[in-house]
């Protein structure tokens, strides 16, 4: 019984994790047929200053929150990396 609890309450987060990520316009397909589409080298866009990241992977680990890893070059060139928890999701989009 408790199997089956845990279960459901993954699979919740899974479906919400999915519905966050789809605002990234990242998700292909529609019910069971979903399949994520962020891979490395994908561009998001932080909509408040408009620089463009790069995806190096996506940790899965916690499917609570989500965390896309990317990395960006400043105005001098230097390499910048940041992460991108599911609370931030919505400050960013397909670039």
């Amino acid at each position: 019984m408790m199997k089956t609890i845990l279960s459901i309450v993954e699979n919740a987060y899974f479906n919400e994790t999915l519905d966050i990520l789809e605002s990234l316009n990242i998700v292909k397909g529609s019910g069971d047929d979903k399949k994520i589409l962020i891979n490395k080298f994908f561009k998001l866009k932080d909509k408040d200053d408009g620089r463009i990241w790069t995806v190096s992977n996506l940790d899965l680990e916690d499917i609570k929150n989500p965390i896309i890893n990317c990395y960006g070059f400043d105005k001098n060139g230097n390499t910048e990396n940041i992460q991108i928890d599911r609370s931030m999701f919505k400050d960013y989009e397909r670039a």
